[in-house]
């Protein structure tokens, strides 16, 4: 497992100073100086990959990004709720998705939607900035729920999938 300087710094920052100030004397290395055994900082900095820096684009109105919340919290994974549909992302946002995910713009429409029919989305030859343009404007074309943790995401439709992004 590999960590970035931002993570070390920032459980160096958050953590081991902290420690070294509430505990000092308690774990003192040979040459007086105070310090935090390894394992432990190793464990909390799995702990810190894991739990940090997860979004979650949520449909209030969908049952399966619903569930998929409350999966979330039964494995304690703390995520950004973002509700997509009152927070409608921009094109930039969108395109970090689809590439996060490993899809093309138009493996993130919901097919089904009336509106996807009625303004001819279904047209091999629409480019991926007018499928973008048009998810943005209208939200309930998304497929959902989309979980992201750093560099990677997971679509739905299955709330157990999100668990892969934590290897639990």
């Amino acid at each position: 497992m590999t960590y970035s300087k931002k993570d070390v710094i920032t459980f160096v920052i958050n953590v081991v100073f902290p420690v070294k100030l509430c505990i000092g004397t308690a774990l003192v290395a040979s040459n007086g100086v105070p310090f935090v055994p390894l394992n432990f900082i190793l464990l909390f900095l799995d702990t810190y990959w894991k739990h940090s820096m997860t979004d979650m684009y949520h449909n209030s109105r969908c049952t399966i990004s619903r569930q998929t919340i409350v999966l979330l919290e039964e494995n304690n994974i703390q995520a950004n709720i973002i509700d997509y549909t009152s927070q409608p992302p921009h094109l930039a946002d969108l395109k970090v998705l689809v590439k996060k995910l490993g899809l093309s713009p138009r493996s993130l429409l919901r097919k089904n939607e009336a509106i996807y029919k009625e303004m001819g989305l279904k047209d091999p030859v629409l480019s991926g900035k007018v499928l973008f343009e048009a998810m943005s404007q209208y939200t309930k074309l998304i497929e959902r729920p989309i979980v992201v943790h750093h560099d990677k995401a997971i679509l739905g439709p299955r709330p157990e999938a999100v668990l892969e992004l934590f290897a639990l």
